[in-house]
């Protein structure tokens, strides 16, 4: 899947390095390695970034892939829209896959830029990335049916939130 452009923005100069044909969980590492070493922003504003790296970073934040969730998230304290917007949409497709991971680490997220379960859970992100009609609906079916299995206490309420974002958008 071809990812749009202003993404090229997210890839760190250290990915530049890694073999893309290796191990996604390595190439996220040293994504965090770098984000910790420049900061989000330095990360985000690096020039050098290839498209196979944007292709793993949509496969594994849509996947669920814990690490590439946090680099999400990271990212998307300091990205601008529409860049968040994208990120949001990343990891709304994660919830059909790994709902309580999306809820635990958006349970995580404080600030004014932080991804909220609004943002995840209200159904239009999915519109950046899924572009073929009857999508968004499928996405809330997929997503609210996975959500319903969700039984920890502590994911109550986000997952209780998260359900009422995808139903009001259902009608």
């Amino acid at each position: 899947m071809k990812l749009p452009s202003w993404a090229l923005v997210l890839v760190c100069t250290a990915a530049a390095t890694t073999s893309l044909a290796g191990d996604p969980s390595a190439l996220a590492d040293e994504l965090i390695a770098d984000l910790e070493r420049r900061g989000a922003v330095q990360a985000l504003q690096s020039s050098h970034a290839r498209q196979e790296v944007l292709d793993v970073l949509f496969e594994q934040v849509s996947a669920g892939s814990e690490k590439w969730l946090r680099l999400a998230m990271a990212y998307r304290a300091v990205a601008p829209a529409p860049y968040s917007t994208e990120l949001d949409s990343m990891v709304a497709l994660a919830l059909r896959e790994k709902p309580e991971q999306v809820l635990k680490l958006l349970q995580s997220q404080r600030g004014a830029a932080a991804m909220t379960v609004a943002s995840v859970c209200d159904g239009e992100a999915v519109a950046y990335v899924e572009h073929r009609e009857g999508a968004a609906k499928e996405w809330r079916a997929a997503a609210e049916k996975k959500l319903r299995f969700v039984r920890s206490k502590q994911l109550q309420q986000s997952r209780d939130q998260c359900l009422s974002y995808l139903r009001g958008r259902q009608r």
